[in-house]
């Protein structure tokens, strides 16, 4: 991509090493490479060989939460992406004289070794490159015009390394307007980290960065850098995302937090002030990045437990369905493409988060010779490509002990070649068997729209409150309604289902709950 040299100029102002020592070397104004794509490690499936993590910090719906388009993965409120446009993710190069991307000042790769999500980003250093080069290491998240943040509070961010290279380095905040907005540098050693090979989450109140920040024009959320004296040193950086303070009532004076979540006792709210919440607890019951599916295996979708369902309407779309067909296992079309449709793993389609592997799912183009479906240019084929977290029998649908659970479906997801009158979305819903698998809930989000050149992260969740579905058919995925050989796909990846539940006492209106709680400040 095309790099504005504006940025060459203001990020190299961002970092005075004042950490390390000595004079400060000049930074000069290096180049960046283009934004890259990970390098992902073999991952497999989680089973209970190899649990998913669960997060210092899971995301409940309803949360206030922000992604910066980076360094997360798991559910959230609003992502600002990184659009390669005006927002973007750079690795800096360490030699200006060169073409950008070629000296870069680290080696970008994942880690199963992670606080949420699938994958943490991981930073491998390597050798310093002769003068005119300069010896550092250093990326970062940079806005060409600046984003108001300012109804964000918080940052949290968490990174793990045990290796001398890593003892300190510098994260910065850039703000600003014009070609060389100030910035202000943390030491994370403030903020309770070391490099002992534990995971460190840190916090850090944007209010407390001092005049130097204004977060109504932030030009830069996150750049981190150091110097780099060990080639082969390692750094993981995971659970990058912003919170808002709770407002809208204060806590009664003497209410004391209880464990588990419960509010203090004798402490009254405030008008409209929001009650602390009990202890989350949650569980992944599914999670896939597609990179460690074989793409030249036929069965590579079927195999991760992937089912499609198809059915073809009159062009009214109106029930009963004319055909239906399924549920089989998903195909992968990238094995035979001129005669197997419906889904496939890919790769080319992904950005840095999505690398080197993605899902596309769309129409089923044999359906239904010789006069229906396509082939009679009016009907409505449905393709439903989706998981289904119990097995569907009888005794392993959805169980009593899920009842007052919560659903949260969450997944990045790109336009494909979808056009005309085609429609996509995605789905959580809930069949009865013992009514023909009639639907009884059905959440969706909109597909048919999304962007075609960058990816966003989308979220949905539905609530298991009622005891009716004891028993009943659960099914996440993604859905596209396509005729007469109109283009219906799209692209998905980082899929992730969680079951949450509240499990802690329930906090006084607008008080501060107890552990795991959070009330109104």
């Amino acid at each position: 991509m095309s790099l504005k040299r504006r940025h060459l100029v203001w990020t190299a102002g961002l970092f005075a090493f004042s950490l390390f020592g000595g004079c400060t070397p000049d930074l000069g104004t290096p180049d960046y490479s283009d934004q890259v794509g990970l390098i992902p490690e073999p991952s497999s499936r989680f089973s209970p060989l190899n649990p998913p993590p669960v997060p210092p910090d899971p995301y409940e719906p309803g949360d206030e939460r922000l992604s910066v388009g980076y360094f997360y993965e798991s559910g959230r409120s609003e992502t600002i992406p990184i659009n390669k446009v005006f927002t973007n993710y750079f690795v800096f190069d360490t030699d200006q004289n060169e073409p950008p991307g070629t000296t870069r000042s680290f080696v970008e790769g994942t880690s199963n070794d992670r606080l949420e999500g699938l994958e943490s980003y991981q930073i491998t250093l390597i050798d310093c490159l002769p003068p005119p080069a300069f010896c550092f290491w250093g990326s970062g998240i940079l806005w060409d015009e600046p984003i108001d943040l300012s109804d964000w509070t918080t940052m949290f961010v968490s990174f793990k390394s045990s290796d001398p290279s890593f003892a300190t380095f510098e994260l910065a905040l850039a703000s600003g307007e014009g070609e060389d907005p100030p910035g202000v540098t943390l030491d994370p050693r403030d903020y309770d980290y070391t490099n002992d090979g534990q995971w460190h989450s840190l916090k850090i109140r944007l209010q407390d960065l001092g005049p130097r920040f204004n977060s109504k024009l932030t030009r830069s959320p996150f750049t981190i850098a150091g110097p780099q004296p060990q080639p082969g040193d390692v750094l993981l950086v995971d659970n990058l995302y912003f919170t808002k303070d709770v407002t809208g009532g204060t806590g009664g004076t003497g209410g004391t937090g209880g464990t588990g979540g419960s509010a203090g006792a004798g402490g009254s709210a405030g008008a409209g002030g929001s009650g602390g919440s009990g202890a989350i607890g949650g569980e992944e019951v599914y999670a896939q990045n597609f990179n460690s599916l074989d793409a030249n295996s036929a069965t590579a979708l079927g195999d991760d437990g992937w089912l499609f369902f198809a059915s073809v309407f009159d062009a009214s779309g109106e029930p009963p369905a004319l055909i239906t067909y399924g549920a089989d296992p998903a195909p992968n079309a990238t094995v035979s493409p001129s005669d197997t449709f419906i889904s496939a793993v890919v790769s080319g389609e992904g950005g840095p988060a999505q690398d080197p592997q993605q899902l596309s799912v769309f129409s089923d183009y044999n359906c239904c010779q010789p006069n229906s479906g396509h082939f009679n240019g009016t009907d409505l084929v449905e393709i439903n490509v989706f998981q289904e977290p119990y097995p569907n029998v009888p005794e392993e649908r959805i169980p009593l002990e899920d009842i007052g659970k919560t659903l949260t479906f969450s997944f990045d997801a790109k336009r494909g070649n979808i056009e005309g009158a085609t429609t996509a979305l995605a789905y959580i819903q809930t069949l009865d068997p013992t009514a023909g698998f009639s639907r009884t809930n059905f959440v969706t989000i909109d597909m048919t729209n999304l962007p075609a050149d960058s990816w966003n992260r989308y979220t949905i969740s539905l609530d298991l409150t009622d005891p009716l579905l004891v028993g009943q058919t659960l099914q996440f995925g993604f859905q596209n309604t396509a005729s007469n050989f109109e283009g219906s796909g799209n692209f998905y990846d980082n899929v992730l289902a969680t079951l949450s539940t509240d499990s802690g006492g329930g906090g006084g209106t607008g008080g501060g709950g107890g552990a795991g709680g959070m009330g109104g400040n």
